[in-house]
């Protein structure tokens, strides 16, 4: 039932989208009408089993309800929202999406696994003395630069340090992931 709901609401959301429907007020009609169809049309066909379940299952009932709940209402309306803003800038500047991808800045990822086991602690003055940039350590330790960001931490699965670096260019991308290496190897002496 609640599938059916979402369900309803990505139709909706697609036709009226298709005929150019403003974001913020349709989202809201969607919602209401798809509501109306579930309540009218679909609750009498399954009240009873509906019943059941809430009777016999009611810690399962709600947790299906909160589940599909969250799912339906915000996945959903933050997808249709951000779908039809896409489309609304495509429409208002009369362009292509391949186009508008095309002006927007590109960036590269690259990601190394060292193996590793032993202390990681010398390693993040070390990164920070070699980068210069904003430093986050919630998770590791990552360092926003202009060039892009690099982020080395300890995996919590395996005996390796991960690190990830994304930049404007590949090759930049893997000059920051390859310092950052090579500080992790010199910092710990080589440990492995």
């Amino acid at each position: 039932m609640f599938s059916t709901f979402w369900a309803l609401q990505i139709f909706f959301a697609k036709l009226g989208f298709n005929a150019g429907a403003l974001v913020l007020p349709f989202q809201l009609l969607i919602n209401i009408i798809a509501f109306l169809i579930l309540v009218i049309l679909i609750l009498p066909r399954v009240k009873d089993q509906f019943k059941q379940l809430f009777k016999n299952q009611k810690p399962l009932f709600w947790k299906l309800y909160l589940a599909n709940g969250i799912q339906a209402g915000l996945g959903t309306s933050l997808a249709m929202a951000g779908i039809a803003l896409v489309l609304q800038s495509l429409a208002e500047s009369g362009m292509k999406l391949r186009d508008k991808i095309s002006q927007m800045p590109r960036y590269h990822i690259v990601k190394e696994k060292i193996p590793f086991r032993g202390d990681l602690s010398g390693v993040g003055p070390a990164l920070a003395g070699e980068f210069e940039g904003r430093i986050d350590e919630t998770d590791g330790m990552r360092i926003d630069m202009e060039p892009g960001w690099i982020h080395v931490r300890a995996s919590n699965t395996e005996p390796v340090v991960r690190i990830i670096a994304e930049a404007d260019s590949p090759e930049e991308a893997r000059t920051l992931a390859g310092r950052a290496g090579s500080i992790l190897r010199s910092a710990t002496g080589g440990e492995r």
